[in-house]
């Protein structure tokens, strides 16, 4: 599957099935089915099997939402010129027909429809019956838009939790500890999470248990690792991130001389030392107190 590229801050994976899974079989019936690969015979069992029936008309439909790729098994047998199968790129038999009618003892080509829908259509006469046809497709499938993440209220210094809010309905189950990393000074943990206003077991919402409490005015940034399903039931893993904001710690500021002793009358360089991330202005009294000791 080729990369693609996906806008946000999102990073991006496809989980590969483990071991080969069947394809479901069709029969060509009048029916549209939805499945992303699959296997289409004709009416009876394909070419190791019975023969098609006389008098068939049938519209078989392939809604897979991009582009589609029908390859027929070698062995393909119908009546020359009077049994024949059509293909269409669309979603029915008025759809641009995709090559010539085919028939005979020589399988078609590859039938690539790139509209997201492929229609076959089988015609037999009255009379003569052959062995039939067998042929796989498969689609390429785009990969889920994954939500954005976001902090809608700033965490509070002596936080111990973050709520968090996504752009789109996630599984509840999916906002579990283990899923979020937050990085910062102080290294808070995310030590507990819970999804909330969950609906159909799906949420918007969730709070994170935070240890130890934000007590830095710093940034914090949370990435939360999300798996999600395309049409094709594939699980497509990302990493979302979002950044937050602690800004109403009180200051700490360390007060730094270049002498042990300050006395009064005399001239010392002071330097003050904020524990925290942000930039901060700051100006000295005119005077010292009175009386002054070793500090």
């Amino acid at each position: 599957m080729n990369a693609r590229n996906i806008i946000g801050s999102a990073a991006i994976a496809l989980i590969g099935q483990t071991g080969a899974q069947p394809l479901p079989e069709f029969n060509m019936m009048d029916t549209v089915v939805t499945e992303c690969k699959g296997i289409l015979l004709d009416s009876e069992a394909g070419p190791g099997g019975n023969i098609y029936g006389n008098n068939e008309d049938f519209v078989f439909t392939i809604d897979a939402g991009n582009t589609i790729t029908l390859v027929f098994d070698p062995v393909f047998c119908t009546e020359f010129g009077l049994d024949l199968l059509t293909f269409h790129d669309g979603p029915s038999t008025a759809s641009p027909q995709i090559g010539p009618a085919y028939s005979g003892i020589v399988a078609p080509p590859p039938i690539v429809a790139t509209s997201g829908f492929l229609t076959v259509h089988f015609v037999s006469d009255q009379s003569v019956a052959y062995c039939g046809f067998e042929a796989q497709w498969t689609s390429e499938v785009e990969p889920p838009v994954p939500p954005t993440l976001s902090v809608p209220q700033a965490p509070l210094c002596q936080a111990t939790s973050i709520s968090v809010s996504f752009s789109d309905p996630i599984p509840c189950d999916s906002i579990v500890a283990d899923a979020f990393t937050l990085t910062g000074t102080g290294m808070p943990d995310i030590v507990g999470a819970q999804a909330t206003n969950c609906v159909g077991d799906e949420t918007t919402t969730g709070v994170l248990l935070v240890d130890p409490p934000f007590d830095y005015n710093c940034p914090y940034d949370l990435d939360f690792t999300i798996g999600i399903a395309d049409r094709c039931d594939s699980i497509w893993m990302f990493t979302i991130a979002t950044t937050t904001l602690v800004n109403d710690c009180p200051l700490v500021v360390n007060a730094l001389v270049t002498e042990d002793t300050i006395c009064g009358g005399t001239c010392v360089q002071l330097r003050a030392e904020v524990q925290g991330c942000l930039n901060y202005t700051y100006s000295w009294d005119q005077g010292l107190p009175a009386t002054s000791g070793p500090h």
